[in-house]
């Protein structure tokens, strides 16, 4: 670029390159400064995930851009904490700590407090779509592998339990219109299948075969199709299928373990977690199975990918 004005010619070039490189390093310094501080660098960006990660002995949740630009450390305290799940409008996360009890914390990590005091043994806490209630499942103690799903607001003063089948009942999901959620069943006689029930009247019906194990489903953002993870394929992988249970399609093809699906905004791509490099790390395709890319890295182990 050249500014021409009364015969006198300005290369701007050299001062625009200098100009670059002198923000770049203002940029690293600011993030060097926030880092040592102990303030969060929130990313800006639409598309962020939140996840667990294996952080001095301990399970973290961490947020990151799926650029890789940004990624910062949410929690701290010596727990573990797992299965972290957005707010609707993005300002909020949930998440469970390894004791059984379920947490909020803002966005830039502040105002970390204990929700649903009332109660213990819970996992897999999920927001319901207008962020006034949850659901959860919460494990008995007096009876081996038997839990429940329940549903109630966030000071726990109206909670109510939503199945009632003998078994293992477990990874709630709600639907984006906040009528349904999928959960997994699994009793003596059958295998892991996904159901889905319906909120107004309660009843139940089941989305998949019994005869495999299907888990951890995820509703695309539009509510059409549902991503979860199968052996059908003999390992497991990430399948999707349509919200009343049809027209399977394999997403991962992966002689190892694929699983943990979440979707983007947009319901174009799918984060999940994968052993396709050793160790457990959160990785991105596209909803059609191409353009595929690992999203986090190194020795630390990542789990629990969850969209913004």
């Amino acid at each position: 670029m050249k500014i021409i004005s009364a015969n006198i010619s300005v290369n701007l070039r050299p001062i625009k390159r200098i100009f670059r490189v002198k923000m770049k390093k203002v940029f690293i310094i600011a993030l060097l400064f926030l880092s040592f501080t102990g303030c969060a660098i929130v990313p800006t960006k639409k598309d962020i995930i939140a996840y667990s990660r294996l952080t001095d002995g301990y399970w973290q949740i961490w947020i990151r851009d799926i650029e890789g630009i940004t990624d910062y450390q949410l929690t701290k305290t010596q727990a573990d904490k797992r299965h972290p799940d957005w707010s609707s409008d993005g300002k909020r996360l949930i998440y469970r700590t390894n004791n059984g009890n379920i947490f909020v914390i803002n966005q830039n990590g502040s105002n970390e407090q204990r929700i649903l005091t009332r109660f213990e043994n819970m996992i897999n806490p999920r927001w319901s779509p207008d962020n006034k209630r949850l659901t959860f499942t919460r494990y008995r103690t007096d009876i081996k592998d038997d839990s429940d799903i329940w549903i109630s607001d966030l000071k726990g003063d109206n909670p109510t339990m939503l199945t009632h089948n003998p078994g293992l009942q477990y990874q709630s999901t709600w639907s984006p219109d906040g009528k349904k959620i999928l959960f997994v069943s699994k009793n003596e006689a059958e295998r892991h299948h996904i159901l889905l029930m319906d909120l107004k009247d309660m009843s139940s019906q089941p989305l998949t075969d019994k005869g495999y194990y299907n888990i951890l489903p995820a509703w695309s953002p539009n509510g059409e199709k549902i991503a979860f993870v199968s052996n059908i394929s003999g390992n497991y992988d990430i399948w999707i299928m349509d919200n009343h249970g049809k027209n399977l399609r394999q997403v991962t093809k992966f002689k190892g373990l694929d699983t943990s699906p979440a979707w983007s905004s947009d319901g174009s791509r799918i984060a999940f977690v994968s052993n396709r490099e050793g160790n457990l790390h959160i990785w991105l395709i596209g909803s059609t199975g191409d353009n595929l890319k690992p999203l986090t890295k190194g020795e630390t182990e990542c789990r629990d990918p969850a969209f913004k």
